[in-house]
């Protein structure tokens, strides 16, 4: 039996996906199996179940049989479907757009296993029953737009991604879930959040100043760290700027404004008043998370509040001005947020948040008094309001602190040296491999699959990558590289490319350099895509490396990267300790043999010294 297999993440299943697998029925095969992988997208909220149900709905309009399976690594699946079928013939289907280098390198990269497998003797072979079938698709959908139009709620643009002949309301349905829609619920709250610096008269909706937008705080402070960061770089025939999360570098002489011999304009201009603020606290992500927080609670928040923040120096400045409230009628909360601590607000949110689920409850709200001791109804409301949202907050606050807690300790475990074992394993094998194929007169190109499944080379239960072995000839040299996918979305690996004089006899030298280079690289991989670790993935970096690839920048900032920091320091503080030496000694080799000047190096050092103990390494 020819049993075709189509594998990916999905995330969603769009037309050209469609037909793919409709193709796959022309090359004679008797079943499809599609593997859909749990792997996440940027901008996209569809889960690997919704993508299962998008294909079953696709399945019905396919001319043959379609076997649907979740699959945790869909690029291993053919592997472990042919080697536990061997009487089956299993046809890997990969799709190609035409004329696309890109994509003939990742069919390469992909299948690299399959075809080292191939060059070995017949009876050798893992996979005998296995071959690969590139399909250009007919149809080219980009699944980046298809993401794109998923977190813009475009559900034409949705609809027009979805192939023909089949139901794409219903497939609509499945893309907004539950799940989707209280996150786009949660969206929508944030998205109209408002700044009013001026109060208002209660339950009207204000004069909107500003709008908060959903910019979450962390990345707001990349940016901040990122602009101080270009400041620094900024050569002096250059104006750095900022405008809002945009970075803007000019020509100096077109940013310096009107010459001196211009008007002076400044005693018509307009001053800003003193009680401007020049920053304000983002409540989003906090109030995002007590609200998903309450609904993993199953507490009746939905359908969700409208949430407005009001900026009233007058209020603040009276003893007894209001804090926050909430308008049964529009389901309105409103917050008063001049002078007052971010923790307290916070606390004031939770309260008015109680009498919104008192309002879902079908509790009476409705009170022509604000005096709690001349109303006993009310009485009740409040003290339930105080307790219970007095109560929600320290639970929630608790939480926050419990989860930070255990991704810190996970984190530190890990750095602290969990990866050396799975380093001096690797590095070992691959020195013996590099070492055997010197001493018969060899150059290699050898791959090894890495991961947690049966057929891989290498089992290990938390990383998944290739680890691609180079052997070259000519004056000594090694150096490495990795991709974690975190951008590229490819299957991430690490490479390892050493280069052999001949009557090379310094093994040691070698040795060491090897358990530095991949301990070096592995960090790499644990800082994004599939491996990354828990709280622990880095901002992409790829638009400084290639400044200073260039050019732009100084090269030793490449040393000050957070990634490189980082992955430097694990690999020379693990090649310090198999070599029993100071790591200082080590690292300042390291920088010795890349030409970094003296000055630069007590720079580098020092920033690397200063980072040690955040690593969980102590001198």
């Amino acid at each position: 039996m020819k049993i075709g297999i189509l594998g990916g993440g999905f995330k969603p299943p769009h037309k050209g996906h469609f037909d793919l697998a409709k193709q796959a029925f022309d090359h004679g095969i008797s079943e499809l199996r599609i593997y859909i992988g749990p792997k996440a997208r940027s901008g996209a909220n569809i889960t690997q179940d919704q993508a299962v149900e998008i294909w079953q709905e696709y399945a019905k309009a396919l001319p043959g049989k379609v076997v649907l399976e979740k699959h945790p690594i869909p690029i291993r699946a053919p592997y472990t479907f042919a080697r536990e079928n061997p009487d089956h013939e299993v046809l890997w289907f990969l799709g190609q757009r035409e004329g696309d280098e890109e994509d003939t390198k990742d069919i390469k990269s992909r299948t690299s296993s399959l075809r080292k497998d191939r060059e070995k003797p017949e009876e050798e072979q893992k996979y005998p029953n296995l071959d690969f079938q590139p399909i250009s698709g007919r149809t080219t959908v980009s699944g980046t737009a298809a993401r794109q139009a998923l977190q813009a709620g475009d559900k034409e643009g949705i609809a027009d991604m979805l192939p023909d002949g089949i139901d794409k309301e219903k497939v609509l349905g499945i893309i907004q879930s539950p799940e989707t829609k209280i996150a786009e619920a949660i969206d929508n709250i944030f998205a109209g959040f408002l700044f009013e610096e001026d109060e208002v008269e209660e339950g009207s909706g204000g004069v909107p100043i500003d709008a908060i937008g959903a910019v979450p705080s962390k990345d707001k402070a990349k940016m901040d760290n990122r602009f101080e960061y270009f400041m620094k770089l900024t050569p002096p025939d250059m104006v750095i700027s900022r405008r809002g999360m945009e970075i803007i570098i000019t020509d100096k002489k077109y940013a310096e404004g009107p010459n001196a011999e211009a008007e002076d304009l400044t005693p018509t201009q307009n001053q800003l008043p003193e009680s401007v603020e020049e920053t304000r606290f983002n409540y989003t992500p906090y109030i995002a998370s007590i609200l998903e927080y309450c609904i993993d609670r199953k507490l009746k928040v939905l359908p969700l509040p409208e949430i407005k923040i009001k900026y009233d120096e007058e209020n603040a400045s009276n003893l007894f001005g209001r804090t926050g409230y909430y308008q049964p009628q529009t389901c309105e909360i409103c917050l008063y947020a001049s002078g007052r601590h971010p923790k307290d607000v916070l606390r004031s949110f939770c309260h008015e948040l109680i009498h919104h689920i008192q309002n879902m409850e079908g509790k009476d709200l409705e009170f022509t008094t604000t005096d709690v001791h001349a109303d006993e109804a009310l009485m009740e409301i409040e003290k339930e309001a105080h307790s219970k949202g007095s109560l929600l907050f320290r639970e929630w606050e608790n939480a926050q602190k419990e989860q930070e807690s255990i991704e810190e300790k996970k984190s530190l475990t890990e750095k602290r040296g969990r990866l050396n074992p799975i380093s001096n394993k690797l590095s070992s094998i691959a020195f013996k491999i590099i070492k055997t194929a010197y001493e018969k007169g060899k150059t290699i190109d050898h791959t090894l699959m890495i991961g947690p499944y049966e057929d891989a080379d290498i089992q290990l239960e938390d990383l998944e990558f290739d680890l691609r072995i180079i052997l070259r000839k000519g004056d000594y040299n090694y150096t490495g590289g990795a991709d974690s996918g975190q951008v590229t979305e490819d299957d991430p690996y690490v490479e390892v490319v050493v280069t052999l004089p001949e009557d090379y006899t310094n093994w040691s030298e070698l040795s060491m350099h090897l358990k530095d280079l991949i301990r070096h690289e592995i960090e790499h991989l644990k800082q994004g895509g599939i491996n990354v670790r828990s709280g622990g993935e880095m901002e992409d970096d790829a638009l400084i490396r290639s400044l200073i690839n260039i050019g732009n920048i100084p090269e030793k900032e490449y040393y000050k990267l957070p990634k490189e920091v980082d992955a430097m320091i694990q690999g020379l503080y693990f090649q310090a300790q198999k070599s029993r030496r100071p790591f200082i000694e080590v690292a300042k080799e390291y920088l010795e043999s890349q030409g970094v000047s003296l000055k630069d190096q007590e720079e580098i050092l020092s920033l690397w010294t200063k980072r040690l103990p955040a690593l969980g390494i102590n001198l």
